[in-house]
């Protein structure tokens, strides 16, 4: 099948006027026609050369080679809504009927990618530094074409390929090819061409543990209408005391930058998007070397975001700002033949007009148990697991001007997840199931009108064999 389900928030988030709740399995796309095909192959080159007591070097190559075939339909908004009753302020068609656009498309991408870095490890005096030197480059060329028919028919007063949400049923038709090629577009092969030279140094001097990095990118962007170069270097700095308790306080400063292709109204190239992160936290390792518990907190800022509020005829569109601020308690460890680990966070996300990010839950938690027995002889290799994952209320924000504020409320939910398996001196046989209840949730609606059902109870097998 292809990716996640478009369903309108009215019958999901809350109930469709003469409807109620639509069930959250239902299928809105075409049975034969969905899907998501990809093949790729890709091949890794791995090297490493000690050079001498204290100098090392390592290498990484890869070349990457791919292709996918695209196509899904989904409910489509005709007006402010996605019933098309609503729309076409009628009541002869069903209260859950909805208009439906098709999209197809064709992608290929390759990828070539190399990574050389030097290891030095020395003494100046009292400073033992723990040195990464390296180089990195990167040429990735992408290819797509796609044709989009937007509520197919509907706006021609042809209602072949409309879909009753609430019973469904599925005739198999979809648009002629002579539709998909009158909306064909063929996108020219996009290159990103990337090196970028880094440099990390980990000092240790009595308890003290500091981090110093910095790395200069230089990204040439292709896309066969625009072509632009961006450069940016990013620093990190840290530092970490180690008592003998075993806690370890540390605070980090970070920045990153990302590419964003295209020009502004004048005809000015548009600046990367840069983020900064500051971060305080503490870190307990008992003697024994059986856990690790880490608590952190943190403040990202993320600039040169597309202003909200921003007129169209203005120039200077990258006027935004977003800010991420949150606090993370996680942990891992064994006890005899039992291996735990947990994380739990809040978050607080918001866009340049201080609204919240969409799609985010600010109270996330997990924790996962593993067994493996040791105390009993005929079940050495035998190993089981059992995890709960937790996800808070999410909100997504518009403001739709005039002090007018449109909120969706997506509601919380928890989650079981199981693991068993055995593993021989070779082989590992292992079988992953995630939701093992089978539970109905969404994991976002967003005011666009959008809600996404969740996962439903999904069962992995695989079977691994060591050389």
């Amino acid at each position: 099948l292809a990716a996640a389900q478009f369903v309108p928030v009215e019958g999901t988030l809350f109930p469709l006027e003469g409807v109620g709740f639509i069930d959250q399995d239902v299928f809105t796309g075409v049975p034969g026609f969905d899907r998501y095909d990809t093949e790729s192959e890709q091949f890794t080159f791995l090297a490493k050369h000690q050079i001498n007591s204290i100098a090392s070097v390592e290498a990484t190559a890869l070349y990457r080679s791919g292709e996918a075939d695209y196509r899904q339909s989904w409910p489509t908004f005709t007006g402010a809504s996605r019933y098309l009753n609503q729309f076409l302020n009628t009541d002869i068609f069903p209260d859950a009927a909805v208009a439906r656009t098709f999209f197809q498309a064709k992608n290929t991408f390759d990828q070539n990618a190399l990574d050389v870095r030097f290891l030095l490890d020395f003494t100046t005096g009292a400073l033992e530094h723990n040195v990464l030197l390296g180089v990195q480059y990167q040429d990735v060329r992408t290819d797509d074409e796609s044709s989009r028919i937007r509520a197919a028919g509907v706006l021609e007063g042809d209602f072949s390929f409309i879909l009753d949400l609430a019973n469904p049923t599925y005739n198999g038709l979809v648009p002629s090819d002579a539709d998909f090629a009158a909306g064909f577009v063929d996108t020219p092969e996009q290159t990103v061409e990337d090196i970028g030279f880094y440099f990390s140094d980990q000092i240790a001097w009595n308890q003290w543990r500091f981090t110093l990095g910095l790395r200069s990118d230089e990204v040439d962007n292709d896309d066969g209408t625009v072509t632009q170069n961006d450069k940016a270097i990013s620093t990190s700095v840290g530092a970490l005391y180690s008592f003998e308790n075993g806690l370890a306080p540390y605070v980090n400063y970070a920045e990153s930058f990302e590419t964003v292709v295209g020009t502004d109204l004048a005809g000015n190239q548009l600046d990367p998007e840069e983020a900064e992160q500051y971060e305080v936290g503490v870190k307990y390792s008992p003697d024994d070397g059986r856990s690790l518990i880490t608590l952190a907190a943190y403040d990202i800022k993320i600039t040169n975001l597309p202003n909200p509020n921003g007129l169209p005829g203005d120039a200077a569109q990258q006027q935004g700002e977003g800010s991420i601020k949150g606090v993370e308690l996680e942990g891992r460890g064994y006890w005899q033949d039992f291996y735990w680990q947990f994380a739990v966070s809040l978050l607080n996300a918001k866009d340049p007009n201080d609204l919240a990010l969409p799609a985010i839950a600010e109270k996330q938690a997990s924790t996962w148990l593993t067994w493996r027995p040791t105390i009993f002889d005929h079940l050495h290799g035998f190993k089981t697991g059992f995890g709960v994952r937790y996800f808070g209320e999410s909100v997504s924000e518009a403001d739709l001007g005039n002090g007018a504020l449109l909120s969706y409320k997506t509601p919380s939910y928890t989650l079981a997840d199981f693991m068993i398996g055995y593993e021989f001196e070779k082989i590992d046989l292992t079988l992953n199931i995630r939701n093992l209840e089978d539970k109905e949730y969404l994991t976002s609606c967003l005011t666009r009108g959008d809600c996404f059902p969740g996962v439903r109870r999904t069962a992995v097998a695989k079977v691994s064999y060591r050389f």
